[in-house]
């Protein structure tokens, strides 16, 4: 075999290898050499390039040039092969070639550069919508710091001379009014060009929302509550709550890190997905994937740990697919936690605009949205959550919600403690019927009471000839006193059921006045403790009052911190449709609570599944 005098230049072994190499596969033997040094660099640079996986598909890539580059009629028709008699394809390219001749020219012209390109892209990685989002997104930040460099070119003197002009010019203004902060004179010395927001596919929902509403006046530092009648009662101030923990932002360049470490372990295992939204909430990320056609979610589902591991994440947790959505969702904890206030809720536009009858904020969902419940429409409770997990601390939030909204004119309570630890704070309310029941035995009076209350209120409802509780408000003194058969009874100033008189009186009206009746909320923190002294007759008390204090204004919140079955029995879970659990023990634990497993896997400290009455799907959120 004969060589030319420039590839005897490279050696023995060179001569060798080209002349081989032209023989074989023409043109393709300048693109091993290209794939080689293409697949160490990948290899040096990414770790994680898994070179076995890519190896068939370069093999295609090659095969496929060979026999484009011979079947061809336009581009490098004058190649001799090198001297070795072969044509641009080779020998490999020529016995190719023949297979696609009934294609005809054009034809077979189409079906091999079609699959040159797909071996390309599976051999090379390299996907082309990626490349040109990437590309675009590096054109973006090259004209962006183009443009503040350019800004940064004025000179301190100058932006004095602008300053200077702008506060003369607002100074010989003529004021019509108390002077203000000139709080937007920042704003004019803004460099053109500076970027409003950030990557749009980087959303970030654990900065706290901006208030929409202003302070209530001046705040009382020393006061009492007025215990003598209703009417006097003044809502409290949110600016008496903390206000909202602003934490440390993460950059979005983490992020998308971490999402391509999430596709490269696809791909280690022959999944192929391309990357979504990333959504940044107060405790957890949502990376968003779009997966290939034809690959099943149960494959991706299987690969939890293995995504843990790269990731090097606390926990994961994998939405296949996303309820509303066409992606699958990768949930990963976050390294710093933000806290959800609940001034922060209370301060937004979906607080302050709700029509809901008895509103609570429970906290926010991975969007960032204000997760907000009308307790009327529940129209119950149920809450369960080990030490720990947040469960009281939503209690106390969903009591404070209510307190914000209403007066005792309009909402009283009753809380049931067995434990005496959560709920003895609230013992000064003016919001309370009767003081916080701690005995168990007196905690079963008490639902018997209200059973009591709930059917008074319907014999009035009947006699009125209303359907509930917001029916019979609606109507006024004079309607009522002409259509009722019952007489005129006193109106109640007592705030409390402290004596029996009292609740024989408040019993008699209704639970309220006769021409009011408030909303009652029954709290139980720890259904457990009443289940061990009388499980029967407490389960048939609770079940009544789930069916049937709804239209009367009667609602139940029930909480416990081991939810069996014997503890929650069906019949209760089926008259509470509304759930929200917390961190639980273990996997029956939360298919007791949500019929479903997935609570055990929450990270604690308020991370909760919440399931709404209205939805059959779980709503992962936030608690404040």
């Amino acid at each position: 075999m004969a060589f030319h005098s420039p590839l005897r230049a490279i050696g023995l072994v060179g001569a060798v290898y080209a002349g081989y190499g032209y023989f074989l596969f023409g043109l393709g033997a300048y693109l091993i050499s290209m794939l080689l040094a293409i697949f160490g660099v990948s290899k040096a640079i990414q770790p994680l390039f898994f070179f076995k996986e890519r190896i068939g598909w370069g093999l295609v890539l090659l095969l496929s040039f060979c026999a484009l580059a011979e079947r061809q009629p336009w581009f490098f028709r004058s190649w001799d092969g090198g001297g070795i008699g072969e044509g641009p394809g080779g020998w490999f390219g020529r016995a190719l070639s023949q297979a696609f001749v009934p294609f005809g020219t054009v034809g077979a012209t189409v079906v091999l550069l079609a699959l040159y390109v797909t071996s390309l892209i599976f051999a090379t990685g390299l996907h082309p919508v990626d490349f040109l989002q990437k590309t675009a997104l590096a054109l973006t930040a090259l004209l962006q710091k183009k443009r503040k460099k350019n800004s940064h070119q004025l000179d301190g003197l100058s932006r004095i001379k602008i300053r200077r002009k702008v506060l003369e010019k607002q100074a010989n203004k003529p004021e019509k009014g108390p002077r203000r902060h000139l709080t937007q004179e920042t704003s004019i010395l803004l460099p053109p060009g500076t970027p409003l927001q950030q990557d749009p596919r980087v959303i970030d929902t654990s900065v706290p929302i901006s208030p929409l509403i202003s302070s209530r006046g001046k705040r009382i530092d020393d006061g009492s509550v007025c215990l003598v009648s209703k009417d006097c009662y003044v809502l409290p101030p949110v600016d008496l709550l903390d206000p909202p923990i602003r934490g440390t932002p993460t950059g979005p360049i983490a992020l998308q890190d971490t999402q391509r470490i999430i596709l490269q372990v696809l791909r280690q295992f022959s999944i192929e997905a391309r990357s979504g939204e990333i959504t940044k909430g107060p405790a957890i990320t949502r990376y968003e994937i779009y997966p290939a056609e034809g690959i099943r979610v149960d494959r991706i589902l299987s690969l939890e740990k293995d995504i843990a591991r790269a990731t090097r994440a606390e926990d994961i947790r994998i939405l296949a697919p996303i309820p509303g959505r066409d992606t699958i969702g990768i949930e990963i904890t976050n390294a710093e936690r933000v806290k959800v206030t609940l001034r922060e809720l209370l301060e937004t536009q979906a607080w302050t605009q709700s029509k809901a009858s008895l509103p609570i904020a429970l906290g926010k969902d991975i969007y960032g949205n204000t997760l907000l419940a009308d307790l009327a429409k529940m129209p119950h409770l149920l809450l369960a959550g080990t030490t720990g997990s947040g469960k009281s601390v939503c209690i106390s939030t969903i009591i404070a919600s209510l307190i914000f909204h209403y007066s005792p004119k309009n909402l009283r309570f009753i809380m049931i403690d067995p434990k005496v630890v959560e709920l003895q704070s609230f013992n000064p309310l003016p919001h309370l019927i009767t003081p916080v029941v701690t005995n168990p035995k007196h905690a079963l009076t008490t639902l018997r009471w209200l059973v009591g209350v709930m059917e008074n209120r319907y014999r009035i409802f009947a006699a009125c000839g209303v359907r509930n509780i917001q029916g019979f408000n609606a109507h006024s003194r004079n309607k009522l006193s002409e259509g009722s058969n019952y007489k005129s009874c006193q109106n109640l100033d007592s705030t409390r059921m402290d004596t029996l008189e009292t609740a024989h009186a408040f019993q008699k009206n209704g639970g309220g006045t006769r021409e009011h009746l408030e909303y009652i909320v029954v709290i139980i923190d720890e259904l457990a403790d009443l289940m061990q002294t009388a499980s029967s007759e407490v389960e048939s008390v609770i079940i009544r009052i789930a069916q049937m204090a709804r239209a009367a204004g009667i609602h139940l919140i029930i909480s416990t911190q081991t939810p069996r079955v014997e503890v929650l029995t069906g019949l209760i879970k089926a008259n509470i449709p509304s759930r929200i659990a917390f961190q639980v023990a273990s996997r029956i634990d939360s298919r007791v609570i949500l019929d479903e497993s997935g609570a055990e896997r929450l990270l604690g400290q308020g991370d909760m599944l919440y399931l709404s009455a209205s939805s059959s799907r779980l709503l992962r959120a936030q608690g404040a």
